[in-house]
């Protein structure tokens, strides 16, 4: 009896060492120890996840991964535009495809961040410059690769949307390479608002059958209606991560959110910034001027609730 309670006992002991092992084997900080740590998570169900790091790290890799299942979707896509000249139904069918899947992911990891509350603990500690993949599945890394997860310099000037810049000064001159950030709860709240507002984006996307000619029509009611909880739910994140950054007694040393470029959602400090969020996501939500819905009952329109749904919460979000 006493060699089995002895034998329990250190087997308990064991598991336990080799579960703090992988805990602290989780590294963000270099090429290989993301590498290292995001093939053993690839490997793991979210229902296994046992504590906040393990959490963290999914949706770390969960992300990046997506990102590179994209890109590499988006370049085949273009080439295969080239050679193989589908029809349009086919492309529609092929982007229908890959936003299902996008959706799936997203939502996956959008239910880890709800799990996730540290408090007033900091979780793992990022280097994202280190993450450096092979984004378009060419088998080589080019530049705009290597740091294309890394985080920009602070400024007040908008994003801009241009082809990947292939030059190494340009980063230097335009990026933190060498930032590091301790992930805490300001950052998962700002991550878990970019997962509503993409997924919400999505979805209302998928809420319409597209046909050859590019007309929408409303399918899938629910679908949409999901959208719309999407958003209002991002807006809600959003008030909690400027309520959270505030609450931080040093903003420069903190959050990852407050390091970046440009902010979005936005920091609720500049006017002009909310009116223009304001005006984009209310937009982006409402039923296109051209789309039809498939049925009478189906035209007892989410648009109208979404609108005011929306306007409220913006006005809730974006009140100091």
């Amino acid at each position: 009896m006493k060699l089995t309670l002895l034998g329990a006992a250190y087997c308990v002991t064991y598991c336990a060492l080799c579960f703090a092992a992988s805990a602290q084997a989780a590294d963000f900080t270099t090429t290989d120890g993301y590498n290292a740590t995001c093939s053993a998570m690839a490997a793991t169900d979210a229902a296994a996840l046992t504590n906040d790091d393990e959490r963290v790290a999914f949706v770390l890799c969960s992300d990046t991964s997506l990102t590179k299942q994209i890109v590499t979707w988006a370049d085949q896509g273009m080439k295969r535009l080239g050679t193989e000249k589908p029809s349009q139904q086919q492309i529609i069918g092929e982007v229908g495809k890959e936003i299902d899947y996008a959706l799936e992911r997203l939502a996956a990891s959008r239910e880890v961040l709800e799990k996730i509350h540290l408090g007033k603990r900091k979780s793992l500690r990022l280097v994202p410059s280190q993450w450096q993949l092979d984004l378009n599945g060419d088998s080589k890394t080019e530049t705009w690769e290597k740091y294309f997860f890394a985080i920009p310099r602070r400024s007040d000037q908008p994003a801009l949307i241009a082809m990947p810049n292939n030059e190494e000064a340009y980063y230097e001159r335009e990026y933190r390479l060498d930032a590091a950030i301790r992930i805490d709860q300001s950052d998962v709240l700002w991550a878990l608002s970019y997962h509503d507002f993409i997924e919400g984006l999505l979805s209302a996307l998928r809420a319409y059958h597209v046909d050859e000619h590019f007309n929408f029509t409303l399918t899938q009611p629910a679908l949409y209606r999901h959208a719309v909880d999407m958003y209002s739910q991002g807006f809600d994140n959003s008030e909690k991560t400027r309520q959270s950054v505030l609450a931080e007694k040093s903003r420069a040393r903190s959050c990852w959110a407050c390091r970046m470029r440009t902010s979005f959602p936005p920091r609720c400090d500049s006017a002009r910034r909310v009116s223009r969020w304001t005006s984009m996501s209310s937009r982006s939500i409402r039923r296109p001027a051209s789309a039809r819905v498939s049925s009478p009952k189906e035209a007892s329109s989410p648009h109208r609730t979404a609108t005011r749904s929306t306007r409220a919460t913006l006005c809730r979000a974006c009140r100091h």
